[in-house]
């Protein structure tokens, strides 16, 4: 539904969505919600969806906002290429608390280290964290060597993001561009050849299809040149096959 300052969508038993490639401030007010993925949404969105479980939210800025306490939440992957704001930036992270699996760019923790201060003395928020995982969104496929820094993370960050996980302490998984690059080209590969196989499919779709029109087409010729064998066959049982007119064929008595 839209509204005079956005689009709505509000549905009570809708229980996975996915926004994608939109400009346009977003409220979703979705109660049995658990699936949510946003993708190239730059636009605000506030999302009320109190036992949502999972998040897949990739976007260039970081506009999403929750509208409740969010305290089932599994998994979570958040990619924001140009962060604009810390505060907004570690305020979406502390809504994000209750998370168990946590998924983060590299360009939102070097955004971090920028305003390290911001963080210095405040506790970790995220008490039930089991698993952190880090990886550089900004790689080029191309080039086999690229010239980046080892992907680090500094003292506080990490402070900040485990210290509070529980005992014996969540794991920390540090992912190399050179590792990203590897899966990003499989992926692309995969995709490449599911394009080419969908091509083939097509192609052959319509080689049977033309096949068979030709088939079709091709009936009436046919029974038309059996019409005029049968017809030869007549006029040689009339004429005989010295042109001679033999009248009709009669069997003997």
């Amino acid at each position: 539904m839209t509204a005079p300052n956005g689009f709505n969508i509000s549905h009570p038993v809708l229980t996975s969505l996915t926004l994608d490639d939109g400009r346009t401030r977003t409220k979703v007010d979705t109660p049995q919600l658990k699936t949510l993925t946003i993708i190239d949404w730059p636009a605000i969105c506030l999302i009320c969806a109190p036992i949502l479980s999972s998040l897949h939210y990739k976007t260039s800025y970081d506009h999403l906002r929750l509208a409740t306490d969010v305290f089932h939440l599994e998994k979570v992957d958040v990619c924001i290429s140009n962060p604009s704001d810390p505060r907004k930036t570690l305020f979406l992270l502390q809504q994000l608390r209750s998370v168990k699996f946590l998924t983060l760019n590299l360009e939102i923790i070097k955004f971090l280290s920028s305003s390290v201060e911001l963080i210095s003395h405040q506790p970790s928020p995220f008490a039930n964290l089991k698993s952190l995982k880090v990886y550089p969104n900004n790689v080029n496929l191309v080039v086999e060597k690229q010239t980046q820094p080892e992907v680090t993370m500094s003292t506080e960050i990490k402070n900040y993001l485990l210290d509070s996980s529980p005992a014996p302490g969540a794991t920390f998984t540090i992912v190399s561009h050179e590792e990203v690059r590897a899966a990003r080209n499989v992926t692309s590969a995969q995709n490449l050849m599911s394009e080419l196989q969908g091509f083939l499919d097509e192609w052959k779709e319509n080689r049977e299809t033309n096949t068979a029109h030709m088939k079709l087409d091709k009936a009436p010729m046919e029974v038309e040149n059996r019409r005029a064998q049968l017809k030869a066959k007549k006029e040689m049982a009339v004429w005989g096959t010295d042109d001679t007119y033999q009248g009709p064929v009669r069997e003997r008595a």
